[in-house]
């Protein structure tokens, strides 16, 4: 029995020497790219004692659809023969769930789309776009919705809402990449603004939150498994 590594090692050992700016091919042990963080991994050079943690200057990589090209570029060589271990941090999609919530974009104005909802466990907000329902035809319409945890506004998840942008009837609008600020309790409410409002005379969709339940995930993560 053994807790759950949210991680995968695959080990190679370069019958070269590899020096800076040389490649190395590692492949995925199952699936594919998609599983994969893609941030925050690690290159463990055995011989050497180094571990590496990915950067501009120790190494890079190329994802795949079935493996994974590190391009080296640390200054030390690694000797022929010597085992390199690459860590690849798994994406993390473990309670993960998408809340909608439906607004009539002709109802919006400068403040609260949507004030103080409340999930009711530890959550980190992963990203907010939104979906048409039925399209704007009007011109020159727009809004910018924003989420916040609190009173503390989220860093990036702005959605820039258009009269070109809401049409066709089922297109989604992009948010921003959300990049702090996100995460919240138990008893933490989070709400969806407007600014920068001119109004919408006609048009309607979905605000899709997608969060990340991290009670589930921690549970998920420490479990023993066989």
């Amino acid at each position: 029995m053994g807790a759950y590594t949210p991680y995968d090692i695959i080990e190679l050992v370069p019958s070269a020497a590899v020096a800076t700016n040389d490649t190395m091919t590692f492949t995925y042990p199952s699936g594919a790219a998609s599983r994969y963080a893609k941030t925050g991994e690690k290159l463990v050079v055995q011989g050497l004692q180094n571990t590496l943690d990915q950067a501009a200057d120790t190494f890079t990589l190329a994802y795949g659809a079935s493996s994974v090209v590190v391009t080296y570029k640390d200054a030390t060589s690694i000797p022929a023969g010597t085992k390199v271990i690459l860590q690849l941090p798994r994406a993390q999609k473990v309670g993960v769930q998408i809340l909608p919530f439906f607004v009539n974009l002709a109802d919006i104005a400068a403040g609260d789309v949507l004030t103080t909802f409340t999930p009711g466990f530890n959550f980190k907000i992963l990203s907010i776009d939104f979906q048409t329902a039925k399209a704007v035809t009007t011109a020159s319409k727009l809004a910018t919705l924003n989420m916040e945890i609190g009173t503390t506004d989220l860093t990036g998840g702005t959605v820039a809402l258009t009269s070109a942008a809401c049409t066709p009837a089922g297109k989604q609008v992009a948010g921003a990449a959300i990049t702090g600020g996100n995460t919240g309790t138990d008893t933490d409410s989070f709400s969806i603004e407007a600014s920068s409002v001119t109004a919408f005379s006609e048009g309607s969709g979905w605000v899709m939150v997608k969060l990340q339940n991290l009670d589930t995930l921690n549970e998920f993560e420490n479990r023993e498994w066989s």
